[in-house]
């Protein structure tokens, strides 16, 4: 959910990148994968 979010509002009006959308993108990748590898090591 938070991947579509920060994917949805990168760029701003002017078309400029947002610092913080960047982020909840990067966090939420690092938070898949590592809900992933937890999942794998519990089987």
């Amino acid at each position: 959910m938070a991947l579509l979010i920060g994917a949805a509002g990168a760029t701003g009006p002017d078309g400029a990148i947002q610092p913080a959308a960047v982020v909840i993108i990067a966090v939420s990748l690092i938070i898949l994968l590592a809900s992933t590898v937890l999942e794998k090591a519990q089987n």
